[in-house]
């Protein structure tokens, strides 16, 4: 079981990192992408399409800002709420198994979101 659970929360933790650094790293070339064409038109004197590139790049800045703070909220509300489960889950077993479950502290503690299934089981 522990295995099972070491192998479940690092690929749930991979998968958010992953999906996370895929969205800064689109946000982060586009908005870098339109600075580029935002000097070149500006150089070549098309100062409103110039304009209109460098208010691109600004968006793509804010929208790479909001995609990394949403996930790192996202994550914390989930760790959270897993810590709480985990928690009772942890006091449930020891109630009715004095000399321990099957996990230890340090294993119910970290409880990614993929485990709220397990965790609801454990508890009831």
């Amino acid at each position: 079981a522990a295995f099972f659970l070491a192998g479940d929360f690092f690929f749930a933790e991979a998968f958010f990192l992953a999906a996370t650094f895929f969205f800064a790293g689109a946000f982060f070339f586009t908005a870098f992408f339109a600075a580029f064409l935002a000097a070149f038109f500006f150089a070549a004197g098309f100062f409103f399409v110039a304009f209109l590139a460098g208010a691109f790049f600004f968006a793509g800045f804010l929208a790479m800002g909001s995609a990394l703070l949403e996930k790192m909220w996202c994550c914390a509300k989930w760790r959270a709420r897993a810590n709480r489960r985990a928690d009772y889950s942890q006091k449930h077993i020891r109630r009715l198994w004095p000399e321990g479950g099957n996990m230890t502290d340090n294993e119910q503690k970290y409880v990614s979101p993929c485990q709220f299934g397990l965790g609801w089981f454990l508890g009831s």
